[in-house]
Parts: C-alpha cells; sequence; structure tokens
C-alpha cells in the first residue's frame, strides 16, 4: 500500500468522533472507544454521512446492550448478542 491511497477525515456529529478513510476503493469508518474499534465499509461512492450514521447506530446498540460497559471483555462474554445486533443492522 503506497500513502497516496489512503485520505483521512474527522468527522464530529454530537459526540461521536469518526475517523473515515478513503482505501483502496472503499470508504471505511471507524471510532475507538476504549480497547475496541467499531467498522463501518462502504464502497467509495457512498455517502458518508450514511456510513457515519451506521455506525452511530452500530455503537449505540451495542453499548445499550452492554449496559454501557463497551469494552473488550464485555463484547466477548455477549458475542452472540453482538452477532444478533451486526445482523439486524444489515438487513
Amino acid at each position: 500500500m503506497d500513502g497516496n491511497n489512503v485520505v483521512v477525515i474527522t468527522v464530529k456529529k454530537y459526540a461521536l468522533r469518526s475517523e473515515i478513510t478513503l482505501l483502496d476503493g472503499a470508504t471505511c469508518v471507524y471510532r475507538n472507544v476504549g480497547d475496541l474499534y467499531f467498522y463501518v465499509v462502504g464502497d467509495a461512492n457512498e455517502n458518508e454521512l450514511l456510513l457515519v450514521s451506521a455506525l452511530q447506530c452500530l455503537y449505540d446498540s451495542v453499548s445499550q446492550a452492554l449496559k454501557r460497559s463497551v469494552e473488550k471483555k464485555t463484547l466477548m462474554d455477549n458475542l452472540d448478542l453482538i452477532f444478533l445486533i451486526v445482523d439486524e443492522l444489515l438487513e
């Protein structure tokens, strides 16, 4: 990977701090929370605000399901629930 294919943009929406990276034909939106990273990936032509909205929805759902204890151990202990959340988000 050469440095010419990567562009990083910071988006501030409410309290969410997301990074948007355009990488080799894909738009990647991600957020770091403690020891976790949440990613949403779309086509290069995808609307970045839509991806940020999907990321916010994913984080809010996981946070609510884990009772605001969003950390790696809690997430791994409830991985079946996390898979259900992601499945519902994709439908």
